[in-house]
């Protein structure tokens, strides 16, 4: 996963990490398998933005990488980071490992004298080797490594570890004098064992016996699994603006890039080896380029909305079977792709989608979100062994209890809010049909920052919350301080209704008649002119029928449905209300 450096929300979030046990969740049709979290209690201020990212081996194994201030318990391990000192915003990385159980095996914990280190995006090799890539400044020591930068203004940095946890190679970039740097910001391994990163240069950086002058700064860096350079390129403009990127390989190798630029100079004009693109204040690309870095085609998409990004692209997740390849971002207003024209009709707000492309570049389909007049923002995308899609997405929602709903008509899903942040997952199959959706629910906000596909219908995932979090039938509690957040890491199983906390039967407000039915059902509604949806679903959380402001008697036909249990849902005043159907045949 990126690590974005444009965001539409950028919260101020306190962290400090301590011990707590393991939490099983064993109820499968709840949504999760087991959980882990740590528990903030001071209340420190820690970064403006604070993201996890998590990755797995071919075992199961999962990599999880994160902040923590001062001392803590991680598991049966002790992380060391930075002595707690108010007003100064000191935070140690660490990179840890899960067994498939949710059992911590090893902690790594990356702190200096005077350092920072940020960890942007993780991956994993067939031999169980975990990589991350970032950004380092100052002094800091990864593992038995000391690494010294030359500037304050920090450089790209790149590690291997082995399975024990134990690092075998690290390689950073050599930045020039005059407010050089430069930073790391996706990782992927290639069929061949090579290393590949994308990311960000500033004027004269030096990769080996390479070069970089600083005209152009979308950077993309191969290394072989031993951490020799294999190339180095760098694309852009003079001045330009770098906001998210990263990149995905092919079976074939092939390495596929999608990202978001703009100039701040006067020429608009982005060039990517041999492609131009006219960037004005902002275009979101996909580029492929071959295994050893020259461009095979771009698409990119431009407009602008009171000059700021009306698309921005930043997340993506390859399908080695077949080539094909999952983009996603946010946009304001409306674009095309896919032949289909995607629409926010809120000028405040955005939305976010999802569009499959072939591996010649051609889209195959798009989606979009519908929901509430706030930001939301796509963190992260995995592909599972048969090729579907899974994905992490924070919506921001201020007004308190507003739905928010992937698919479209009968394939639709919603989700009532109930936090100012809720994180959200979900599926979409390889046509484009949403799977199922999910949300972490709670008292306080919660993001999913980052996930990976496990299996076929299981994602692990990791975030943080304030307050409380609902996964599955555990309810996480935060550290003491209103200003303290909690690290999470749990797997999320999609094979339920909407929602970590599936919705209990509530007092529906409503007679609903037969039930058992065989043909259809009546309902008999109390007072409809305070209900704003009435919904069927089925057990994977998709809507198979609708009704917008219902009446006081509707008959919900059951045609073609399958006999089974169904749930009907009617929003009400921002309140979602519940009750079990049975169709029969």
């Amino acid at each position: 996963m990126n690590t974005p450096t444009h965001s539409l929300f950028a919260p101020i979030i306190r962290l400090l990490l301590a011990f707590v046990a393991m939490l099983p969740v064993s109820a499968l049709a709840q949504g999760t398998d087991w959980a882990f979290q740590a528990t903030g209690i001071s209340g420190q201020s820690l970064l403006p933005t604070v993201y996890n990212h998590v990755t797995s081996d071919a075992s199961g194994n999962l990599y999880v990488s994160s902040n923590v201030v001062d001392s803590t318990e991680f598991g049966s391990f002790t992380i060391h980071g930075y002595p707690v000192v108010p007003g100064v915003h000191l935070a140690a990385e660490y990179l840890a490992k899960f067994n498939s159980q949710g059992e911590p095996q090893w902690v790594q914990t990356f702190t200096g004298p005077d350092g920072l280190l940020r960890i942007n995006d993780l991956a994993t090799d067939p031999q169980g080797n975990v990589y991350f890539t970032g950004h380092v400044s100052n002094q800091v020591t990864i593992d038995t490594i000391s690494i010294v930068t030359n500037f304050t203004s920090g450089e790209l940095i790149v590690a291997k570890f082995n399975p024990q946890g134990e690092v075998q190679w690290v390689k950073t970039s050599d930045s020039q004098p005059g407010f050089s740097s430069s930073t790391g910001a996706s990782i992927a391994i290639s069929p061949a064992g090579d290393v590949v990163v994308s990311g960000y240069v500033s004027n004269e950086v030096v990769f080996d016996s390479v070069t970089l002058d600083g005209t152009s700064n979308q950077l993309l860096v191969s290394y072989d699994s031993d951490g020799n350079l294999n190339w180095v390129n760098s694309y852009g403009t003079q001045n330009p603006l770098f906001l998210d990127s990263q990149i995905g390989i092919d079976g074939a190798g092939n390495i596929y890039w999608v990202g978001s630029c703009a100039s701040t100079a006067s020429s608009n004009i982005a060039t990517f080896d041999t492609i131009q693109v006219d960037v004005e204040h902002g275009a979101a690309f996909l580029a492929k380029f071959d295994e050893d870095g020259a461009i095979q085609w771009l698409n990119s998409w431009l407009g602008a909305i009171n000059n700021e990004f009306p698309v921005a692209a930043g997340d993506l997740a390859v399908d080695r079977n077949t080539n094909a390849v999952y983009i996603g971002g946010v946009f304001r207003g409306s674009f095309e792709i896919a032949g289909t024209t995607l629409t926010e009709t809120s000028a405040l707000a955005s939305d976010m989608f999802v569009a499959r492309f072939s591996s010649d570049g051609t889209a195959q389909w798009a989606r979009q979100s519908h929901g509430p007049a706030e930001p939301v923002r796509m963190y992260d995308l995995s592909v599972n062994s048969q090729g579907e899609l899974f994905l992490a997405a924070r919506v921001f929602n201020s007004a308190g209890l507003t739905g928010f709903t992937l698919g479209e008509g009968a394939n639709a899903a919603t989700i009532t809010l109930d936090g100012p942040t809720n994180g959200i997952v979900a599926k979409y199959t390889t046509n484009g049909d949403l799977g199922w959706m999910k949300a972490v629910l709670g008292t306080g906000g919660n993001e999913i920052q980052s996930l990976v596909a496990i299996d076929a219908n299981t994602a692990a995932i990791t975030g943080f919350f304030t307050g409380t979090a609902t996964l599955g039938t555990n309810t996480l509690v935060a550290g003491p301080g209103s200003n303290s957040s909690n690290i999470f890491v749990a797997t999320c199983t999609g094979n339920a209704t909407t929602g970590f906390g599936d919705v209990e039967e509530t007092t529906f407000g409503a007679k609903v008649y037969p039930n058992p039915a065989d043909r259809a059902f009546t309902v008999e509604l109390e007072d409809p002119t305070t209900i704003s949806q009435l919904n069927l679903m089925n057990s994977q959380g998709q809507v198979i029928r609708s009704i917008p402001h219902p009446t006081s008697f509707e008959v919900i036909q059951t045609t073609g449905l399958s006999a089974g249990i169904y749930l009907l849902r009617i929003h009400q005043g921002g309140v979602v209300k519940s009750q079990k159907v049975i169709v029969q045949r």
